[in-house]
């Protein structure tokens, strides 16, 4: 027999403190995981504005800003639209080639982002002539994933500058050398 067949049965411990989850490590933290994922894509090597044009990267951007004007005719922008996105878009690989020294340009887009859209908003409104300080401080939050993208555009000029100079020079060297081949 159980000696302790006639005692009361024990009830579980009542704890009215709300559950308190504990990390052992930093894998188990989702937010850390996250952040540092984070942080790993923004220090990784990428393209972006570089402080030296040559021919093959000004006829990149003057491909890339006569497309961009394309489009914007093709959705019937207005010419205020036309100076306001060249402009934050020019803005934003400036801060490619300046901040971080040129190189980190993810998160240069991400910090150059607002600033370029401060000073969009703010050469708009001296356009109109009008200054509204409400839409100027409601528009800075939205020049960061605007910044990380329009980076983005600019980065994706610069690597097909790139591919088109490396394509190029690739030919070039091949024809020299079938010409050099060919006399000897």
């Amino acid at each position: 027999m159980n000696p302790n067949a006639d005692a009361p049965p024990l009830k579980p411990e009542q704890n009215e403190d709300p559950p308190i989850v504990v990390f052992q490590n930093e894998f188990d933290d989702p937010l850390q995981q996250l952040w540092k994922a984070f942080v790993d894509t923004l220090s990784e090597p990428a393209y972006g504005a570089q402080r030296v044009f040559d021919l093959f990267t000004l006829m990149a951007i003057t491909l890339a800003f006569g497309l961009l004007f394309g489009s914007l005719k093709a959705l019937g922008a207005i010419p205020e639209v036309f100076f306001a996105v060249t402009a934050f878009v020019t803005f934003v690989a400036i801060g490619q080639m300046l901040f971080f020294g040129g190189n980190s340009p993810r998160l240069a887009s991400l910090v150059g982002g607002p600033i370029a859209l401060a000073l969009t908003v703010s050469m708009v409104s001296i356009w109109y002539g009008r200054w509204e300080f409400v839409q100027f401080v409601c528009s800075l939050p939205l020049g960061v994933p605007a910044g990380y993208l329009a980076g983005g555009m600019v980065a994706g000029v610069f690597l097909m500058a790139n591919l088109l100079r490396e394509k190029l020079s690739r030919q070039k060297d091949e024809v020299e050398h079938n010409f050099w081949d060919e006399d000897n």
